[in-house]
């Protein structure tokens, strides 16, 4: 899994066995992915039902995974004092969405 390490204001990416999450926590591990990092969002795609339409929700709960995943990373950027922000989207593969695997 990905998690932001706020204390070195870095993207993180950890991997652990599934069935072991429940003992062990993903800050154990990381690997480094961006650094100089002052915020992250995730961001999922899916059918709202609500609103009958496709839309982007920053939580997901649903035991099915959504169609894709969105990345927001901001950097600081000390000319502007303003964040810079970099999105990436990732589309999950339906074979992945029908049996919960990667491929």
């Amino acid at each position: 899994g990905y998690y932001w390490d706020r204390r070195y204001d870095r993207l993180c990416r950890a991997q652990h066995p599934y069935r072991l999450l429940s003992r062990s926590r993903l800050t154990d591990q990381c690997q480094s992915m961006a650094e100089g990092v002052e915020k992250v969002r995730f961001s999922f795609y899916a059918w709202d039902p609500a609103n009958e339409s496709y839309a982007w929700s920053a939580s997901w709960s649903d035991p099915e995974p959504p169609l894709a995943v969105k990345l927001e990373l901001t950097y600081a950027d000390e000319e502007s004092r303003r964040g810079v922000t970099h999105a990436l989207v990732v589309p999950v593969p339906v074979a992945a969405a029908k049996t919960g695997g990667a491929t």
